[in-house]
Parts: C-alpha cells; sequence; structure tokens
C-alpha cells in the first residue's frame, strides 16, 4: 500500500468524528483560552478542563473545520464541505501548540469482492451501511466500519448432527448440540422460530445496526437475569479491535462495569453492588461526553470519567448484545471475554425500545446461539406500545403506557377518567417554581383501597429536601410536605369511605398549610424551621410514583 509523509505545524488540535450518517459528520476542535467575548464561537461554547475550551453548534447546524463556525444543513455549501470531509476523515491527535510531528497518512485503494461483487475501501473514511452487513468470504478483508464474520465454535472431530441453516455443531459436556443462527431453534436448526426475549448461552449473541446521532450522549436501560457471575453485556465502538473509540458493559465477579472511551483514555466506572443472580436486574447507565454513571436495582449511582481531551465516540461497529460478536482485541481492554449467559427481557436506547426479533419484523440484523427465555411468566406475554411485563408468582400482566390498555397494551384508549391498579401512575411536568409561596390543590378521588400515593412532586430524586404528596394511609387521607427545614403532615380526622368519589382541597402560604376533606372542618399545620418557599422541578406523579 503506497503511503506518504508529511510534516505539519497546528496551534490546536482538530479531530473528525462521525455519527455514522454523512448528514451529522462533526469536527471535534478544542482551544486555549475560556469562553467569553473573546471566543471564536458562532454559537455554543464549551469549556473544558485544563485551560481548553471546544465550540459546538445549535440543532440543524454543523460545525465548519476551523472549528468555531457553524454551517446550516441542507445549505448549497454543505455537499462541499462533505467533500472535504471524506477526504480528511482519520484518527484523533493531540497537537500542541508550535510543535512539529511527522504522521504517516495511507492511501487507502478499492478493491472488488469477487463474491459480492461490491466495491470496498480499505480506508476508515467509510461510512457504516445500514443494515449492517457481515462477510462471509473466508480470509476476506474491508475498511473498519464493515464487520466481518465472527469465529465458528470449536467443533469436535466428528459431529453427529447436521446442522442446517448455517448451524454449528459442537460438543458440549460429552453432547452433541447445534448452535443454531437467530430466527432458528430445534435439534437441527430445522424450525422457524421468533424470539422475544432472548436467552444467552454463553457463546451467543445478538447484532443491531450502529448507533446513530450518538456520540455525544448516550442512555440506556437493561433489564436482565445473569446466571454466571462474568460476561458481556454490550458492545459497540468505532473498530472491530477496540483500537478505537468504544464502550462495553460487562458483569466481572458479580459486579456491572462499563467501560468507556472516546479517543484519549479509558473511563472504568464499576457498581458498588453485586447483581442478584438467577433473579431479574434493572441497569440504568448514562454518559454524556468524558462524563458517565451507572445505576444497578435503583441502587447508589456510581459515577466515573473517560481521560484526555477528546469527548465524543464514533460509533461505525454494531451494538452486540450478550456476546463479543465479531470484536477482537477483548483480552487487552477488558479483564473477561466471556459471554454473558442468562436472559435479556428489555433494551432501550436513547429512547428507541429494542425488539430482539430478526429483521424486519424486529431489530436485529443477526443472531447466533439464541434461545427464547423461558425463566418467568413475562417470556409468554409480549406486551406491545412499550407496556412493561409484571410478574407476581405465576401470574404475569402487562403495565401499559397512557393510551393503551388490554392484556397486551394492543388497544387503544382515549382516557378521560383514569383508574389506577397500584402499580401504574401518570407523570406530568413539576410545578417548578409556580408553587414557591403558595399552592392550592382541588383533588376529586374514588379510593378502592385504604394505603396509595394520589400526587407527589419533589426537588430531589432521593427524596430528600423540597416535596408535596397526597397519599391514603390506613384509611385516612394525608398531606405531607417539606420546605427544606423538616416535614409537617395534615391528616383526615375521619377515615375516607372506599368506593365513593371524595372532594378534597389543599391550601398552602407559607409555612401554614389547610386541609378540608369533603364538607369536613379544616385542619392546619405549621412547617418546622424558617424556610417559606417550595420548590419542585422533578415531575409531578399523580395515581403513583415509579
Amino acid at each position: 500500500m503506497a503511503s506518504t509523509l508529511c510534516r505539519l505545524v497546528i496551534p490546536l488540535f482538530i479531530s473528525l468524528v462521525s455519527s455514522n450518517d454523512l448528514d451529522k459528520t462533526q469536527f471535534e476542535a478544542a482551544f486555549q483560552g475560556r469562553c467569553g467575548m473573546d471566543s471564536p464561537c458562532e454559537q455554543l461554547c464549551y469549556e473544558l478542563h485544563d485551560g481548553m475550551f471546544e465550540c459546538d453548534c445549535k440543532e440543524g447546524f454543523l460545525l465548519s473545520k476551523n472549528g468555531y463556525g457553524c454551517m446550516e444543513l441542507n445549505t448549497t455549501m454543505e455537499p462541499m464541505m462533505h467533500d472535504d470531509v471524506d477526504q480528511d476523515i482519520g484518527e484523533d491527535i493531540l497537537y500542541q501548540k508550535d510543535a512539529s510531528f511527522s504522521a504517516e497518512l495511507e492511501i487507502g485503494t478499492e478493491t472488488e469482492d469477487p463474491e459480492s461483487s461490491t466495491v470496498q475501501s480499505s480506508t476508515a473514511t467509510s461510512p457504516t451501511i445500514q443494515p449492517v452487513q457481515f462477510l462471509t468470504s473466508p480470509g476476506a478483508k474491508g475498511p473498519a466500519a464493515t464487520s466481518r464474520e465472527p469465529d465458528p465454535p470449536t467443533t469436535g472431530s466428528s459431529c453427529l448432527l447436521d446442522c442446517s441453516a448455517g448451524g454449528q455443531c459442537t460438543l458440549e459436556g460429552g453432547v452433541h448440540r447445534c448452535q443454531c443462527p437467530l430466527g432458528r431453534t430445534g435439534q437441527t436448526c430445522d424450525t422457524e422460530t421468533e424470539v422475544r426475549s432472548p436467552r444467552f448461552s454463553g457463546q451467543g449473541w445478538l447484532a443491531f445496526p450502529a448507533l446513530r446521532a450518538a456520540y455525544k450522549h448516550v442512555q440506556l436501560q437493561l433489564e436482565f437475569r445473569p446466571e454466571s457471575w462474568d460476561g458481556i453485556l454490550f458492545l459497540t465502538g468505532e473498530r472491530d479491535d477496540l483500537a478505537g473509540d468504544f464502550m462495553v458493559l460487562f458483569l466481572y465477579q458479580g459486579f456491572v462495569e462499563f467501560r468507556f472511551d472516546c479517543g484519549s483514555g479509558v473511563g472504568v466506572v464499576r457498581s458498588e453492588d453485586n447483581v442478584l443472580l438467577n433473579q431479574w436486574n434493572k441497569l440504568t447507565l448514562y454518559r454524556h461526553r468524558w462524563d458517565a454513571w451507572i445505576q444497578l436495582n435503583g441502587g447508589k449511582r456510581v459515577q466515573g470519567r473517560s481521560k484526555g481531551l477528546f469527548s465524543r465516540i464514533t460509533f461505525r461497529e454494531p451494538v452486540f448484545i450478550g456476546g463479543r460478536g465479531n470484536t477482537s482485541g477483548i483480552t487487552e481492554k477488558l479483564p473477561t471475554e466471556r459471554g454473558f449467559r442468562g436472559c435479556v427481557r428489555h433494551l432501550e436506547i436513547n429512547d428507541l425500545i429494542y425488539n430482539f426479533a430478526l429483521a424486519p419484523t424486529g431489530d436485529a440484523v443477526k443472531g447466533f446461539d439464541i434461545e427464547e427465555c423461558v425463566a418467568d411468566r413475562c417470556s409468554k406475554v409480549p406486551c406491545k406500545h412499550g407496556g412493561k411485563c409484571l410478574t407476581s408468582g405465576d401470574t404475569a400482566v402487562c403495565l401499559c403506557p397512557l393510551g393503551f390498555t388490554g392484556d397486551l397494551c394492543e388497544t387503544r384508549l382515549d382516557l378521560q377518567v383514569p383508574s389506577f391498579n397500584g402499580s401504574s401512575y401518570l407523570r406530568y411536568p413539576g410545578l417548578g417554581g409556580s408553587a414557591l409561596s403558595w399552592l392550592d390543590l382541588l383533588l376529586v378521588f374514588k379510593p378502592s383501597a385504604k394505603d396509595g400515593v394520589i400526587l407527589y412532586n419533589s426537588h430531589r430524586s432521593d427524596g430528600v429536601g423540597d416535596f408535596v404528596s397526597v397519599y391514603m394511609s390506613e384509611g385516612h387521607l394525608e398531606f405531607t410536605f417539606d420546605l427544606g427545614t423538616g416535614a409537617a403532615t395534615l391528616r383526615s380526622e375521619d377515615a375516607v369511605s372506599l368506593g365513593q368519589w371524595h372532594e378534597v382541597r389543599i391550601s398552602r402560604t407559607g409555612r401554614l398549610a389547610v386541609l378540608q376533606v369533603d364538607k369536613r372542618p379544616p385542619s392546619q399545620v405549621l412547617s418546622p424551621g424558617a424556610f417559606t418557599q417550595l420548590s419542585l422541578p422533578l415531575n409531578l406523579y399523580i395515581g403513583g410514583v415509579p
């Protein structure tokens, strides 16, 4: 392959980051100094660490190559910009002021795959093609943006099964079995199936298209039921050898660990608690630029930060769930390369809830050695329209989102008077500063149980600080509020009757609160402390809390 050496002198660093969408190719540039009147940023300016700042653009604009100007999308200048981008894509490099360096630039050549009759480039400039294409010819080579076929499993010297549909025969514990591709099951992979809640064997995996528009921000929710203490849950990145940017979520010695690299150093976040083996666990992951946190089973949020100045992650590889897929270089980056053993029933990334079935029915583009999870009743209850399955003993029900009803949330509903079942709720924007000095509430409700939350709004998610709450307790209606110096509670003198409509009026001015139920005499209370104002920025919940 031809190569050229050049010598450059540049007073700042600039890197090119692609979000797998040519229309959203981004530049990342950092300058010495601080944001302010003298910064060159045309629209947005963000202060970094080490006395640096970077510029960015509002939605609908792209950052120019100079690192500070903004260019509107879909303008006549945009194609010219992308022409330049296509020629300059490379790896992130940090340039120091007044320093010089030597850089070897590889000039890519185009090769034609005789089997696929498609032209493939050997440079890193190729975007990820949707859907993901896996090369199946032996020894096939392609760009980093194209995934190679994972290595086949180790098989016995003589297999007794004739696995169909591309299945692989393997020997486990002295017994031969077929490892089937996604969508196939049976002793020889001869039966078609649709996977709703996948179970992973430790050697299997699912592949989804590469993440889009996620180079700065990723929010992930995962519900999983592990059968072992180690295994890869989620893996994606820039290259299939983990040499560039990447994000990996895995189990190691019973703890959840998240590792991510924006191109200038790995960040590590590890849970403080063990996962619950053979039980359903809920994991929330949040990453914004360098910073990330994870929360396991509603516990403490554990935070971490990646190293260096680069803050964006390039995603060109597929999203792999349950195993490494086609990825190599695992042992150099992670303490384990084992696949996940257990079930997954919910995966949500940046508000997209993934369907585990094979495309076009679902979102998966490929899969291997996956079977349907039968760990609990939810595996037989495919809730629709984003509904979530809840188990209780031997029964399972779907909790439907607002606007849907039915056993599987299959029926649209025009909601007029909501009915709550003890596990449901309505969410509204919080009262914010509108209740700072005073608050008047009028509620009309018909209880069917002696206990339950009717209304809740707070300042913090951990329950500390300001909040208001209306609820049933042992058949009485109670109103509790806290202005930041201690809670005060009002309780109805008589129990409210079940199955009948009641009217509640609550009034608060400063520290004084008044409660009246139906036509009964009102009661009042003063909150402790000297604070008189109430701040409620978080969501307001009616009928329950999540």
